[in-house]
């Protein structure tokens, strides 16, 4: 039954839930595909020099993001709290396991490069952690009855709707603090390409809480809620791709520009004669033509 102090501003109906929940669960299962892809492409082709935990890390993220979309399609037909309680959790799992991974991998690069940015981390950190315990409050108040009924959530709505304020907020404010400097470094390359996962997921967690509290009694913030996919995808996508980064990287440091330096730097210390002039010719072949201007005639032709 309705809460009289949080009334449904939408009638719950057929349509506003289940339509809307077939539609993320089809998002969910593609995005699953294409992310387990980016996985056994990585696991078979790109982690042969990689640590042990970093393998263990994307396959935890594989099995949360499975166990997602398999709970995402099991909720079109159940009726029971503890089945959303479950697949509520593992989102949240795999944000915050997506986050710290990028967050080591920025701390890593930046204390090689002994930069001030590596201490980004701590409010990244901080605020996954919070995005955490925002998830995991909202997942025990719905599975805080002995009942596993949907009408005894309506004493604990409250506390609901904060828990979701909260724990999206924190997501959106995690992924602007890696958008917030945008320069040509290696290291800021690194977090702009690797880390973020995008201004996108930011717009679609705000939707998602807006949608939850603005269309209650609908199921509408649902399909913009599922980032296990999408954020498996980015980890194992930036892993796949660190091989292209290095070349970009490595482009920037041509050969020939340090060729081009040391004959500029040549030329203007010691004004050697294997410079080459604006008009073609070399400064030994122009010593030679004053000493013998006959030889300059003989090659121009005869002097008109």
């Amino acid at each position: 039954m309705p809460d009289s102090r949080y009334p449904l501003r939408f009638e719950p109906t057929f349509k506003n839930f289940a339509g809307s929940q077939m539609l993320a669960a089809i998002v969910t299962t593609m995005l699953n595909g294409v992310a387990l892809f980016m996985v056994l492409r990585y696991l078979s082709s790109h982690s042969r020099n990689d640590p042990l935990w970093i393998k263990i890390v994307i396959c935890a993220l594989g099995v949360l993001a499975t166990l997602e979309t398999a709970f995402t399609d099991h909720w079109m037909y159940s009726t029971l709290s503890w089945t959303k309680a479950r697949w509520i959790i593992g989102r949240f799992l795999v944000a915050f396991l997506s986050q710290m991974f990028y967050a080591s991998r920025i701390w890593r690069v930046g204390s090689r490069f002994e930069t001030r940015l590596r201490w980004a981390v701590i409010p990244i950190a901080m605020l996954s952690l919070l995005q955490l315990g925002g998830g995991l409050s909202g997942s025990s108040i719905r599975d805080s009855t002995k009942s596993k009924l949907w009408s005894v959530l309506n004493e604990l709505v409250w506390y609901n709707i904060r828990s979701m304020y909260i724990h999206g907020c924190s997501a959106v404010a995690c992924d602007i603090s890696l958008l917030q400097r945008l320069t040509k470094s290696l290291l800021e390359r690194l977090i702009v390409y690797a880390i973020n996962r995008g201004a996108v997921a930011c717009i679609l967690a705000l939707l998602a809480i807006l949608l939850y509290d603005l269309a209650s009694g609908t199921l509408y913030y649902r399909p913009l809620s599922h980032p296990s996919a999408s954020t498996l995808f980015s980890c194992s996508f930036r892993l796949n791709s660190r091989e292209g980064l290095r070349e970009n990287v490595e482009r920037t440091f041509h050969l020939s520009d340090l060729i081009a330096s040391n004959q500029t730097s040549g030329t203007e210390g010691t004004n050697q004669s294997s410079t080459v002039k604006f008009d073609g010719e070399t400064d030994l072949e122009a010593s030679r033509e004053e000493d013998h201007p006959e030889q300059r005639q003989t090659f121009e032709g005869p002097a008109t």
